[in-house]
């Protein structure tokens, strides 16, 4: 009897501590300590885009644009995580380097998240985003960052994109394109705290410099484990590693 009462309380703790919620095949999970007036909806958080189809046309330049504006042009199941501790299921995820939008796919239709400041990260394809403010010309801005190592001072990866113009051929051997391109580049930033992020140089001497209170202890790791800083795997490793410390 007493084992039958204990397994009544304890399954009512569990409901009383967890909540979920379905909408539209949308899975919602969140503690029962954060909820207030019931659930936050996905609806809340998004707003229809036109970003459904990955053939853009430039109307300054009178041409399609090649190439992508997405990190990839395929939606991805994930998860998301709001800053409530509200968890989000069932929905597909994409990132739009160009908009600087996160893209949504469900019930057939496109999205983009419009409140990327109630969000704490979004985890898909094996890569988990977040929406951090940085630093660059002396002003600060906000987008999302790839985050590769996580702790004391995060390593991040931003993706920009360029449209570069259609240009005409100059010369018999040189075809030029008569179309405009999307055209993608990614930088290194690190962010200590709740500091913006700031671009990092992949020099030794810089990451060490970064990591002046654990440096003896980086420099010998480095050594010890033959790694580059200029690696881009190595890189992470690094991170993770004075992370730990």
């Amino acid at each position: 009897m007493k084992k039958l009462s204990f397994t009544l309380v304890f399954c009512f703790l569990i409901i009383l501590t967890s909540y979920s919620q379905r909408e539209n095949g949308i899975t919602f999970l969140s503690s029962g300590t954060l909820m207030k007036n019931g659930m936050l909806g996905i609806r809340d958080l998004t707003s229809k885009t036109n970003h459904s189809y990955n053939e853009w046309f430039n109307p300054a330049t009178n041409s399609k644009v090649e190439g992508s504006m997405f990190l990839d042009d395929d939606f991805h199941l994930g998860s998301m995580i709001l800053k409530s501790d509200t968890l989000v299921e069932g929905v597909k995820y994409r990132l739009n380097i160009f908009s600087k939008q996160m893209e949504m796919f469900f019930n057939n239709d496109t999205f983009a998240l419009i409140h990327p400041e109630k969000i704490k990260n979004i985890d898909f394809d094996n890569k988990l985003f977040a929406y951090v403010g940085y630093e660059e010309d002396n002003k600060i801005d906000f987008d999302y960052f790839q985050v590769l190592a996580e702790g004391k001072c995060n390593l991040l990866m931003h993706y920009k994109v360029i449209i570069v113009p259609k240009n005409e051929p100059d010369t018999p051997l040189y075809t030029g394109s008569p179309n405009d391109k999307f055209v993608q580049f990614k930088y290194y930033f690190y962010q200590k705290g709740g500091n913006p992020a700031n671009l990092l140089s992949k020099k030794s001497k810089s990451i060490l410099k970064l990591f002046s209170d654990k440096k003896m202890e980086v420099d010998q790791y480095i050594k010890e484990n033959n790694l580059k800083t200029s690696n881009d795997s190595d890189l992470v490793v690094i991170f993770q590693y004075y992370n730990s410390l």
